[in-house]
């Protein structure tokens, strides 16, 4: 697929090269175009106890980009996608750029939705597909994710500037990526996605549907069933509650607060969550040994997150 070409943001460079090879690499995740597995590292209770819930709420864990990520089967599979989940973020305390590109093939209405921004204690991103369901949900469109033999092989690179914070890639119905402790505003971010289609035909139909909305040639362009995306600016209307200055200056205050205070308690070092539990653990035993007894008393309920009522019952024609 060759290497994308080098891009200038700022007074900084970047060339997403990994993102070429990344597309090509296998689950669970890849970076610079070399697959890590951190399956095999012994954890501690602590870490054993964080990661259990992690894995409950549907997301696992690169230890070495230090970046949470959701699994293919996570529970929030059941729910799709409805323009109604925009509108909630910035009052759930994201503050996202988000773009929504619908897009028909095979007589199919799709849509690809990229997602960049802040997530509370995270700096993220996301790239989503979704199908038509023909249903809607409290009288808004209502989406299902694809099935397994309709996954896409997609890759995404987050940068600040020229500063790429990480990278993720796997065959997925929703990638994502979120760095603990980073705060960033979604207007310094670019997120730099590749998707490999079924077949050129359908990488053209999405081609066009997101030059309708604005995408030069230089920021969406294809290589065979191959689509790249600059994302650095949303083309369209963001949600209300986005655009809302009562909404998200107090929520970005927030956030900001949140990740200084989660710095100065590691150090201001990029370190993982292993590395932190391990130093709590030698400077606040009290504290990590009730931390571990809490997430023990959570399990019984954090196990049953994928028996949660499905959305089926709000759904109408």
């Amino acid at each position: 697929m060759g290497v994308l070409p080098t891009r200038v943001y700022g007074n900084s460079r970047y060339n997403d090269d990994t993102d070429a090879a990344a597309l090509t690499a296998v689950p669970p995740y890849a970076y610079g175009g070399t697959a890590y597995d951190d399956s095999d590292i012994p954890l501690s209770e602590g870490a054993a106890a964080l990661m259990q819930l992690v894995s409950d709420f549907g997301y696992g864990y690169d230890a070495e980009q230090n970046v949470f990520y959701t699994e293919i089967d996570a529970w929030q599979r059941r729910y799709g996608y409805c323009s109604l989940y925009d509108e909630g973020t910035a009052i759930s305390g994201m503050i996202l750029d988000c773009e929504p590109i619908y897009f028909i093939y095979n007589g199919q209405v799709y849509m690809i939705e990229l997602w960049k921004g802040q997530y509370d204690l995270t700096a993220g991103c996301e790239v989503g597909i979704y199908r038509d369901s023909g249903r809607k949900l409290l009288g808004t469109e209502w989406f299902e994710t694809v099935p397994d033999d309709e996954l896409l092989d997609m890759s995404m690179s987050l940068y600040r500037g020229g500063e790429h914070l990480f990278t993720r890639a796997q065959r997925h119905w929703w990638l994502t990526g979120f760095k603990l402790g980073e705060f960033v505003k979604p207007k310094d971010l670019t997120l730099a996605v590749r998707i490999r289609f079924c077949n050129q035909t359908m990488a053209d139909a999405f081609l066009d549907a997101i030059r309708a909305v604005g995408y030069a040639e230089d920021e969406a362009f294809t290589d065979g069933d191959v689509v790249s995306v600059y994302f650095t600016k949303s083309k369209q209307r963001q949600p209300l509650t986005r655009r809302s200055p009562w909404i998200t200056v107090p929520t970005q205050w927030k956030n900001k607060l949140m990740c200084k205070s989660f710095q100065a308690i590691v150090g201001g070092e990029d370190k993982n969550v292993y590395e932190i539990l391990a130093e709590a653990k030698e400077n606040y035993p009290d504290v990590y040994d009730e931390a571990i007894k809490i997430s023990r008393r959570m399990e019984p309920y954090t196990k049953r997150m994928g028996d949660m009522p499905g959305i089926e019952d709000l759904l109408s024609d």
